[in-house]
């Protein structure tokens, strides 16, 4: 998604990707706190279990320390 809002309506679910490349790490961001379990390059947010607006970024790391966050999209 190449936005800064999507709004989702039950049923539907929207999929949040990062690039993807060799030894990365991934962590999933809810309102900039960590998603507990979200550490793969995609993430499904659903209205039952992401109720309510909230921001998501992804933080992308490589195997020498290096991180990086992404602009948050706000999903309502």
């Amino acid at each position: 998604v190449w936005a800064d809002r999507v709004t989702v309506y039950a049923p539907a679910t929207v999929t949040l990707s990062a690039q993807t490349g060799t030894d990365y790490t991934y962590q999933w961001l809810k309102d900039s706190k960590e998603i507990t379990g979200a550490t793969t390059p995609t993430y499904v947010v659903t209205p039952q279990k992401d109720p309510g607006k909230a921001n998501y970024a992804i933080r992308v790391g490589n195997t020498e320390g290096c991180f990086a966050t992404s602009t948050a999209l706000a999903v309502e």
